[in-house]
């Protein structure tokens, strides 16, 4: 029996079959939703964190997408830098997600104590 794979394994398989204009728009809106946070809650930061996730799977779809397009006529340097910007997206975004779920929480509880 195998085990089913994990939530980041799920994603990246998304990603990875998800097209490149869906990514980048996913990125926008994202973007969009930090943008307006900032501007119209800036009291409420962690309003913009589910944006920052969704643009930080947007970005490793696209960084995985231009990784797995021909590989070798790349210079080292790109070969280099790509994971590490996947894995930089991949703790933002998690980060950002964890956050927001304890945002929530602290939310819903904060009103129910009150």
């Amino acid at each position: 029996m195998t085990e089913p794979p994990g939530l980041l394994a799920v994603l990246a398989g998304r990603a990875r079959i998800t097209p490149d204009p869906w990514l980048v728009g996913l990125e926008s809106i994202g973007l969009m939703i930090v943008l307006a946070v900032i501007v119209w809650v800036p009291d409420s930061p962690s309003l913009a964190l589910p944006g920052v996730a969704l643009s930080m799977f947007g970005l490793w779809g696209v960084a995985e997408h231009v990784r797995q397009t021909n590989p070798l006529h790349r210079s080292r340097a790109i070969r280099v830098a790509l994971p590490l910007f996947q894995l930089l997206a991949v703790v933002a975004g998690t980060l950002a997600v964890v956050g927001a779920v304890y945002a929530a929480a602290g939310r819903l509880i904060g009103t129910v104590v009150s």
